[in-house]
C-alpha cells in the first residue's frame, strides 16, 4: 500500500506538471 500511495503522490506530481504545459487544461 506504501508503494501505491507513492505513485499516486508521482503520479499527482506528473499530472500538475502536464496541466501546467497545457494552457487548454485548467487545474481544478
Amino acid at each position: 500500500m506504501i508503494d501505491d500511495s507513492a505513485a499516486k503522490r508521482v503520479h499527482i506530481i506528473q499530472g500538475e506538471w502536464k496541466v501546467s504545459k497545457d494552457p487548454n487544461v485548467v487545474l481544478s
